[in-house]
């Protein structure tokens, strides 16, 4: 279900995102026309798709960030852009990625004790390397 979210927000706001990044105007702020536009979108994927919630954030150069919610969270508790996710074993792939590229940047090796970088645990072995 995830995924099938993520994909489906995806199609929602990428031609959105395309047309905003056509545009030549400069501003440093989210146009109002703009940000009711992201937010009709999310608020209609949530509906059409029977989505419990969905939360977004648009980033564009040389503007402000624009953060929407739409429908709950849990129990009747409203989306709010604040509000933290799990994200499941999708992080991992991320982690993956910003640790082989601050390996590349050399500013940690993957040769590297756990131990050098996170607080010890007790059942874990001290010898275990980022590799």
């Amino acid at each position: 279900m995830y995924h099938k979210t993520l994909f489906l927000l995806m199609i929602f706001l990428v031609p959105i995102l395309i047309f905003n990044s056509c545009s030549e105007k400069s501003t440093t702020e989210t146009e109002p026309s703009r940000a009711d536009e992201f937010q009709k979108v999310i608020n209609e994927a949530q509906q059409t798709y029977s989505l419990k919630g969905i939360s977004a954030a648009v980033i564009i150069e040389g503007q402000e960030v624009w953060l929407g919610c739409s429908g709950i969270s849990h129990e009747n508790v409203s989306m709010f852009s604040e509000m933290l996710f799990h994200t499941g074993s999708s992080g991992k792939n991320f982690i993956a990625a910003l640790v082989l590229q601050l390996a590349e940047e050399n500013k940690l090796s993957l040769e590297d004790s756990l131990h050098k970088w996170l607080p010890s645990f007790a059942n874990v072995d001290s010898t275990i390397t980022i590799h």
